[in-house]
């Protein structure tokens, strides 16, 4: 899969700070790390666009090679956020991730070597959301964290894949 583009920024320059709570303690805010993304346009024959006779939008796609693209992709979002962020998979508390359906993450989570238990499995009940699942996965990670006796700060990876195979990854620390 060839990669026709990649940015990082670094968080800095993006001054950019999350909170989960109004209560601004130190030892609830997590920082926005620096972000990948990229597009590739190899696979653009899996996912046609066309105009019906009717008029309607018809949407043809193949499946399993979208479904190999969408886990090869999350897979090196996943290492470009290893690198950027200085932490091994092994080190991450929780992967908020694009969930096209529960089969594809946990492909990922073999190929990937991620723990399931990491994985918020949005999808198992909400179905596709789309990259939204990213956030809703955030939400279940942060609501772990808190919950977490310990008061560890977590470390999170965000990874999304859309449409066209545009791809997007950061992370929280």
């Amino acid at each position: 899969m060839k990669q026709v583009g990649q940015q990082s920024f670094d968080s800095r320059t993006l001054g950019t700070v999350l909170t989960r709570s109004e209560s601004g303690r130190n030892n609830e805010i997590s920082k926005l790390g620096n972000f990948v993304w990229g597009c590739s346009g190899t696979l653009s024959s899996s996912l046609r666009l066309s105009l019906a006779d009717t008029g309607e939008i018809e949407v043809q796609f193949k499946g399993d090679q979208l479904a190999s693209a969408a886990v090869s992709t999350l897979d090196r979002i996943l290492y470009n956020l290893e690198k950027a962020s200085g932490k091994s998979r092994s080190e991450v508390s929780h992967f908020a991730l694009h969930e096209p359906n529960p089969r594809v993450v946990a492909i990922l989570a073999q190929r990937a070597k991620v723990p399931l238990e990491k994985i918020s499995f949005v999808s198992r009940t909400s179905g596709n959301l789309g990259s939204a699942t990213c956030g809703v996965s955030l939400c279940a990670a942060l609501n772990r964290a808190q919950a977490n006796p310990n008061h560890v700060r977590p470390v999170i990876f965000l990874a999304a894949v859309g449409p066209g195979l545009l791809w997007s990854g950061t992370y929280l620390h």
